[in-house]
């Protein structure tokens, strides 16, 4: 008799299990209801979204498609938030992304791709912030930006480099913000120039050069202002240029030389 009662409850629990297009559905305020009820969905989701819903919440396994049939996402959901590896993938059926989600935030290596399967980017995340390396490529895997994060900010040595892989910027950061210098490098990796930076600002020498190398000019700089002397020079080391500067405002007169014939 109890057997008999057993196997007629689980037919009647098969029977009263709703199955629904997840396009009949809605969600209001994070709750996902059926268009006609006002009362939260219980039951298997099919159409372009397939998984279970439990009191109008996701739950468990979780898939997303293209109208042309391609998955576009996959994963797993605890109480209607994203939790463990998910998948998210282009509509040619090529995968965009992996992430690790904890109680619904990035918390883990997150990788993202190109169309053509190459990796477009790598890092790392702890309850939604960047941490550790953080590396860029370009569509021809070569390496485009590389940087360290601490909870969510810059930290250290920050560099970005041309498509054919010469250097381009070097950065230096303390909490997200530029301190010790910048550099800016010419495609023949020359030089362009070097500023010095103290949280943020640039504050004490700045200098500008030609391609060949030659010092095209030279400043200072106070609290993010230009402060003393200012000096302009011609490709061969003359002097082109000369003016004095406080609180960035030009202070005195503009000084001018003519090439090979001094002051004019």
């Amino acid at each position: 008799m109890n057997i008999l009662f057993s196997v007629i409850a689980v037919f009647f629990l098969i029977a009263c299990e709703r199955k629904e297009n997840f396009i009949n559905l809605e969600e209001k305020n994070g709750v996902i209801y059926n268009k006609l009820s006002k009362i939260p969905f219980t039951g298997k989701v099919s159409g372009l979204s397939k998984g279970n819903i439990k009191k109008g919440l996701k739950e468990g396994k979780w898939k997303k498609y293209y109208e042309n049939g391609k998955i576009k996402e996959k994963g797993q959901y605890n109480n209607n938030i994203k939790e463990g590896k998910w998948f998210f993938y282009y509509n040619n059926g090529n995968l965009e992304s992996k992430k690790n989600f904890k109680e619904g935030k990035l918390n883990g290596e997150l990788i993202t791709y190109y169309k053509n399967k190459k990796v477009s980017q790598k890092e790392n995340y702890i309850l939604d912030k960047r941490e550790g390396k953080f590396l860029k490529y370009n569509a021809s895997e070569k390496l485009q930006k590389k940087g360290f994060y601490k909870a969510g900010k810059r930290e250290g040595q920050y560099l970005e480099f041309y498509s054919t892989g010469q250097l381009m910027y070097e950065e230096f950061y303390i909490d997200d913000k530029l301190n010790k210098f910048r550099k800016v490098y010419y495609k023949n990796g020359n030089l362009q120039s070097k500023t010095s930076y103290k949280e943020g600002n640039k504050e004490g020498k700045s200098f500008f050069y030609y391609k060949d190398g030659n010092l095209l000019k030279k400043s200072s700089y106070f609290n993010d202002k230009l402060e003393g002397q200012l000096f302009y020079y011609y490709v061969d080391g003359q002097y082109k240029k000369k003016e004095y500067y406080k609180n960035n405002k030009l202070h005195g007169e503009r000084i001018l030389y003519h090439k090979n014939q001094g002051l004019l």
